[in-house]
């Protein structure tokens, strides 16, 4: 809390002051003296110094020991020790946080992936912290320094790295517009023209959300042959997650999967039907 006020150019008077709680309260819990503070006074306080309403949610989890994010690892992320040296992340208490997402791949007649297009919605940036947001991107069956990466809208590419089969990609979002309030990033991964590598095509499209969700979503076109069986799957874990019920492809060849209130791992999965043939 004392490090989010002062990043704020606060002090404990007029934090109190706009919260409207005594700076003695202010003061102990700063300094620890209460070890469990009533929540109205940390919803109060949270209010003051969060970014939004969903900051204002996840500073008073985080400050009662009851958040429900999930760790990289918890998402299968893979090597994520090795690509979190990589990566500048931004601390919890800076904002940007996703508050619902959009997967919309696109598979080709030959099965292959075309693009995906991802649109987040975030909170707003806070002025400290990294300026750029890391996006992790898998590039299977593809080399990824063949494949194109464009940020369409809410901000420019500014740096990448390659990891195994996971790309990093770091985007800088305008802070005119990231400071204001909540904005939406929008960037697209096209394989048309990748050199395919050796192994077999995914037969799947997921996600991971470490923070929870107001919504998350999956679209996958068909453009060609429709699969046999398709799935959604999800779990607060890679390692829970389970299908659901069969979706059904609509007439345009597209089936999707829309979540609310969600944090962990969620996608489609699907079977052609001649995998063991």
């Amino acid at each position: 809390m004392r490090e989010l006020r002062q990043a704020r150019g606060m002090s404990q008077t007029r934090l109190a002051q706009l919260s409207g709680v005594s700076e003695r309260t202010v003061r102990a819990i700063e300094g620890g003296a209460v070890s469990r503070p009533q929540h109205e006074s940390l919803s109060r306080i949270a209010a003051v110094l969060a970014h939004g309403a969903s900051h204002q949610t996840r500073l008073v989890e985080r400050w009662t020991g009851s958040s429900t994010e999930r760790t990289h690892d918890d998402l299968g992320v893979p090597d994520w020790e090795v690509i979190a040296r990589r990566i500048g992340r931004r601390r919890p208490g800076d904002g940007g946080r996703i508050t619902s997402a959009l997967l919309d791949i696109t598979t080709g007649p030959d099965r292959v992936p075309l693009e995906c297009r991802y649109t987040h919605i975030h909170e707003a940036m806070g002025a400290s912290g990294s300026p750029v947001l890391w996006k992790l991107v898998g590039s299977a069956p593809f080399d990824a320094s063949s494949v194109r990466f464009e940020v369409r809208t809410g901000g420019v590419l500014d740096d990448f790295f390659v990891h195994g089969d996971v790309v990093g990609v770091a985007i800088r979002p305008d802070p005119a517009m990231a400071q204001r309030g909540p904005f939406v990033l929008e960037y697209s991964v096209d394989f048309r023209g990748a050199e395919r590598l050796g192994g077999a095509v995914d037969d799947e499209c997921m996600y991971g959300a470490n923070t929870p969700l107001q919504t998350a979503s999956v679209v996958v076109r068909f453009t060609g042959e429709r699969p046999a069986r398709i799935w959604p799957v999800q779990g607060a874990t890679a390692a829970t997650a389970e299908r659901g019920a069969p979706l059904s492809v609509a007439a345009d060849g597209s089936a999707q999967l829309c979540l609310q209130d969600f944090v962990g791992v969620f996608g489609v999965k699907w079977q052609w039907g001649d995998e063991t043939s």
